[in-house]
């Protein structure tokens, strides 16, 4: 169960680095304080899992 927990978390932030990744280069600024929060919380739950 936790190993699951952590590739979850892993691919999912992973998804959000590379979405994060996109919107900055396509300079489309509107959600980054949006991807900043959740960026956070998934830090958080990689955080708790170690």
């Amino acid at each position: 169960m936790l190993i699951e927990t952590l590739i979850f978390t892993i691919s999912a932030f992973a998804l959000f680095v590379y979405i994060f990744y996109r919107l900055v280069k396509e300079n489309d600024t509107i959600y980054v304080t949006v991807l900043a929060i959740v960026a956070l919380r998934n830090w958080n739950k990689i955080y708790r899992c170690i």
